[in-house]
């Protein structure tokens, strides 16, 4: 046990001593090969793997510039996860939600009131656009995108299944 202590005690010491930009940076490094290597080995990516690399690679790269610049970052990546959202869908690359949520931490934390509040709106209004499709409208956008080209342009019915009703029961 003391040997795993002692070793926990000396990493953060080590992180307290390095400069945190440059911590940004090898963790920004680390993200992108992740990322990377999470379009490229499979998981799921099919088809557009060229444009999730892309997106993954820009997304995840903006770690390391989220302590300079907070507000375009925290602004910009939420953008651009909803684009690849609304044009692939959800490619659940593990290292796209981190850096997703160190954006949205460097907005949070290092940004002015002001700025913070339009860096949220700027995060509404792309997802309110991404989730309105090409249409711009919410109306349609309760069937998914594989059911629009079956045939499945009238949402379910309501009714309750008819039933042998009250003339089929008897009293008994």
């Amino acid at each position: 046990m003391r040997v795993r202590f002692s070793s926990f005690r000396r990493l953060r010491n080590w992180i307290g001593r390095v400069d945190q930009t440059r911590l940004d940076l090898i963790l920004a490094l680390v993200l992108v090969s992740v990322a990377e290597l999470e379009v490229w080995a499979g998981n799921g990516v099919t088809g557009q793997r060229l444009a999730a690399a892309l997106i993954s690679a820009l997304i995840t790269a903006s770690v390391a510039l989220r302590r300079r610049y907070p507000f375009s970052v925290g602004a910009a990546v939420p953008a651009a996860y909803a684009i690849e959202i609304g044009f692939w869908s959800n490619l659940q690359i593990v290292a796209v939600a981190v850096a997703y949520l160190a954006a949205l931490y460097g907005l949070t934390v290092w940004t002015p009131t002001r700025r913070f509040l339009a860096g949220v709106a700027l995060i509404l209004t792309a997802d309110l656009a991404i989730a309105a499709g090409p249409r711009l409208s919410l109306r349609h956008r309760r069937l998914r995108r594989r059911d629009a080209g079956r045939g499945a342009a009238r949402a379910p019915s309501r009714r309750r299944p008819r039933t042998a009703g009250a003339a089929g029961r008897t009293g008994a």
